[in-house]
Order: C-alpha cells, then sequence, then structure tokens
C-alpha cells in the first residue's frame, strides 16, 4: 500500500512519487472521475493512442543535446551542398542549446578539415544558423579567428559574407579579422568597398 491514514485523519505516504504525485492540482478528481480507474477495465486502447500520439513529439527531446548538435554538424560537414544546406535549416530549427552545441561543434571540427570544399560547406552552414539566430555571430566570428584561410578565395569569399551579414545584423567585426580573410574576390562578392593596402 502506498498510503496510509495518520492519526487525525490525513493520508501520509511512504512513497516520494506518490506524494509529490498527491500535490498536483486536478490529479485527485480524474483519479475519483467516472469511469473509475479499478484496474477490472481494458486499457489498452487509451494506452496506445497516448503512447502514440505523445510518443512523436517526445522522441526527438530524449535524444541527448550534445548528439544531436554533433549529428547536424556532421550532415553540415557534408561534400553535398544541398545536404548542407538542409542540415543547417534543421539546426536552425532546434532549441536554443542545440543551435549553440551545433555551432560549437562545427567550430570545433573545422580547423582540422582538410578539404577546402566541405570546409566552404561548414561556414556557409554556420553563416545560416546565424541570419537566424544572430546572437551566434560573436560566437562565430571569434571561432572563425583562428582559422587560417591560407589564400584560398572561396574561404575568404564565405567568411567575408558571413562577416558581411554580420554587420548587417548589427555586430561590429574587428577589422584585423575582417582583413584576414580580405581578397579583391571577396571584396566583389560580397559588395564591400574598402581601400586595400
Amino acid at each position: 500500500m502506498f498510503a496510509i491514514t495518520d492519526s487525525e485523519g490525513q493520508q501520509q505516504s511512504n512513497s516520494e512519487l506518490v506524494t509529490e504525485s498527491l500535490g498536483h492540482v486536478g490529479l485527485l478528481d480524474f483519479l475519483r472521475a467516472e469511469p473509475t480507474l479499478d484496474g477490472t477495465g481494458n486499457l489498452s486502447p487509451y494506452l496506445y493512442l497516448a503512447q502514440t500520439s505523445l510518443g512523436q513529439g517526445k522522441r526527438q527531446a530524449l535524444v541527448p543535446v550534445d548528439e544531436r548538435a554533433k549529428s547536424l554538424s556532421r550532415l553540415i560537414a557534408s561534400h553535398d551542398p544541398i545536404r548542407t544546406k538542409k542540415a543547417a535549416r534543421q539546426a536552425v530549427a532546434q532549441e536554443p542549446a542545440v543551435v549553440s552545441a551545433s555551432v560549437r561543434a562545427l567550430l570545433t571540427d573545422l580547423p582540422g578539415v582538410n578539404q577546402m570544399a566541405i570546409q566552404i560547406h561548414m561556414i556557409n552552414g554556420l553563416s545560416e544558423i546565424c541570419r537566424s539566430h544572430s546572437d551566434q555571430f560573436p560566437v562565430v566570428i571569434n571561432g572563425l579567428s583562428s582559422l587560417d584561410p591560407k589564400g584560398q578565395d572561396a574561404i575568404n569569399v564565405a567568411v567575408s559574407s558571413l562577416l558581411t551579414a554580420a554587420e548587417g545584423a548589427g555586430h561590429t567585426v574587428d577589422e584585423n579579422i575582417r582583413g584576414r580573410f580580405q581578397s579583391k574576390l571577396a571584396d566583389a562578392l560580397t559588395g564591400r568597398k574598402k581601400d586595400r593596402k
């Protein structure tokens, strides 16, 4: 038995779960409502409906944040630009904790990627995320500051585009970082007009 009655007629419980549950508003009214839950009725149809309807929305929430973030970052770091874009859009739709974790995962993996095309896809994925989650721009800009563009115009263009989007969203971009990714092609493609030395 989970509940016992004390000398004053008050119900006490030796179960923490029962004690906590009895404190929920409306629970006792539900348990006393007709038809009563006496254990003789077949609850299978109700349990099936509850499991299938509730299970659909909860499945993704049960996956840990870091696991979802790593999965999304792996998809963004794809050879296929369409898969990258789709994964970035999926990342954008996640709750803030998954978005932040995805950004961190991408920034952690980016310097170790040896294929320029994948690096560009990752930068474009970060840009897509930041355009919807503007608070991630400073984190991304800081993370990209350690990236060595190696004179690669394609990387310069991708990062310059992200930096221009950050400025458009009201973020200040340090000129030293801007200068690291500056090239004539990047300036021309991002519409940035600045005298180069």
